[in-house]
């Protein structure tokens, strides 16, 4: 495939010219999923491209790089994650895969004039939000279900009533730009999620995080079953254990 019709050509961990999954954190919008295609042994590149290990051999042709589609990713040390098991892939087809979203460059000093160094640390300290959006989204994720609507999303992400979905892609949106505060210095106030925060009505077990504002849930989706399936507690243990 060439030009616009480009998806992508990788090699992965699968040489049989079969479709690989690619993401990378954070992964909070729908379009940060890509399925990729692997190229196989008679393909007149794999020569030059079998002998990397552990890597994937992005293209460097086509509109938009491929890992820009994944939260805004680049190729400066950035760790990507490929998932080729056909119990997961035989539920994952191109049709299925999702428009990536736009990210927008900034460069916001939020008025600060100081030339010290400190004092910018010190506002990137004060107004750092990141940990709290991603909990957010996780926990909003598992409390509407797989009730997303993917198929009419909000004008830029979309505009949907009657659920969170609105919000879902807000935060999204929220979690890219505080992801990079630290490099553009452009941060995401309280207020710009307080409404959504108050939507947020349950944290699930696997979050650990006991509230006296939110009820604490045992959620019945995949990271609830395997929290409850395997003994964490123990396993750290003799990790821990294992370091002395």
């Amino acid at each position: 495939m060439t030009g616009s019709d480009l998806k992508i050509t990788c090699v992965g961990g699968s040489s049989n010219g079969g479709y690989i999954m690619v993401t990378k954190n954070p992964c909070s919008h729908p379009g940060d999923i890509r399925l990729l295609k692997a190229v196989n042994k008679e393909d007149p590149r794999y020569d030059a491209l079998s002998h990397y290990v552990n890597v994937i051999v992005f293209p460097t042709t086509g509109a938009r790089p491929e890992q820009h589609k994944m939260s805004g990713g680049d190729i400066d040390g950035d760790v990507y994650m490929a998932l080729w098991d056909e119990l997961i892939l035989e539920h994952l087809t191109p049709d299925v895969i999702r428009k990536p979203a736009t990210y927008k460059k900034f460069m916001d000093n939020g008025g600060l004039t100081s030339n010290r160094i400190e004092d910018h640390i010190k506002r990137y300290f004060e107004k750092d939000n990141l940990g709290h959006l991603s909990n957010l989204h996780l926990a909003l994720c598992d409390q509407i279900g797989g009730k997303w609507d993917f198929e009419n999303p909000p004008e830029g992400h979309g505009v949907l009533s009657n659920n969170l979905n609105e919000d879902l892609y807000k935060l999204s949106w929220l979690i890219s730009v505080a992801v990079d505060f630290a490099k553009h210095g452009k941060c995401v106030e309280e207020k710009e999620f307080r409404h959504i925060d108050e939507k947020c009505k349950q944290w699930p077990d696997y979050m650990e995080r006991p509230s006296s504002k939110k009820t604490v849930v045992q959620s019945e989706h995949i990271l609830g079953k395997l929290y409850r399936a395997i003994d964490c507690k123990f396993l750290y243990k003799l990790c821990i254990e294992g370091d002395h």
